[in-house]
């Protein structure tokens, strides 16, 4: 009986994947883009701001790179997106 939490966890997880975003870019702009992806609440959104002038990361944030505009990199359970770099195309987020 105890192990049926942690089927029910993982059963959670597969249907309900993560959402996690890393900002790139400007560091003025940053905080429009990061209200814009905020604008809906999402309980499995974890968002992260760098910006661009920011080098010493640790771990996987050193794979995402800053371009000429601000940039958002989506990924959902183990699947990344391609990169956005318009902020309307952050409406497509919302779940």
């Amino acid at each position: 009986p105890y192990i049926h939490n942690a089927l029910l966890l993982a059963l959670e997880q597969f249907l309900f994947p993560e959402q996690n975003i890393v900002l790139r870019g400007n560091k003025e702009m940053l905080g429009d883009w990061m209200q814009a992806v905020n604008q809906h609440y999402a309980l499995r959104r974890f968002l992260v701001a760098i910006p661009d002038d920011e080098s010493d990361l640790p771990g996987v944030l050193v794979n995402y790179k800053p371009q000429q505009q601000i940039v958002a990199y989506v990924c959902e359970g183990f699947e990344c997106k391609p990169p956005i770099t318009k902020k309307d195309d952050l409406s497509l987020l919302s779940k």
